[in-house]
């Protein structure tokens, strides 16, 4: 019968457009057509079309996600290009803190030997004060030293003039 069919495709031109790897036989043709035909049943179809359905829903909702998600990694970024300024001076920032915390250490230390100073000073002229009244009380004694001393040479040289004729 094969025969028979294929000398009829060829009589009719049947296989003449078809290429070497189409030549199947008849029956595996009606074999894979029915194969086919069972796919197309309504009930296979509206499995189908439920997962289509599903993958479909599925999709959206990654789509969903992904948007938020590239929002996010937006926003992110928007984020860092603000702190890209902030880290370009940090550096310089950095240094003057540094600088400024020197300047500190050199006043503290600047303050420190101011007090000890003025500490000094408190005491020299406390000290100078007392080296003064000292002086003036050692003037004050040897004022009265010379005038007892004047008053006995009065009186010696007066006793003197009374013994000498």
């Amino acid at each position: 019968m094969e025969k028979r069919i294929s000398r009829l495709e060829q009589a009719i031109g049947g296989t003449a457009g078809l290429d070497a790897a189409s030549k199947v036989p008849l029956a595996e043709a009606v074999e894979e057509m029915q194969l086919r035909l069972q796919l197309l049943n309504p009930t296979h179809i509206d499995g189908l079309h439920a997962r289509a359905t599903k993958l479909l829903a599925k999709m959206q909702q990654n789509e969903k996600e992904d948007s938020e998600f590239e929002e996010k990694v937006e926003k992110l970024y928007d984020m860092m290009n603000r702190w890209d300024a902030a880290c370009i001076g940090l550096p310089s920032a950095v240094r003057r803190m540094y600088d400024l915390r020197k300047l500190h250490e050199q006043a503290e230390q600047f303050s420190k030997k101011l007090s000890l100073l003025m500490g000094i000073r408190e005491q020299l002229s406390k000290t100078m004060k007392n080296k003064e009244l000292a002086m003036l009380e050692f003037r004050e004694q040897i004022h009265g030293a010379l005038e007892k001393l004047t008053s006995d040479m009065e009186k010696l040289e007066e006793r003197i003039k009374k013994l000498a004729p």
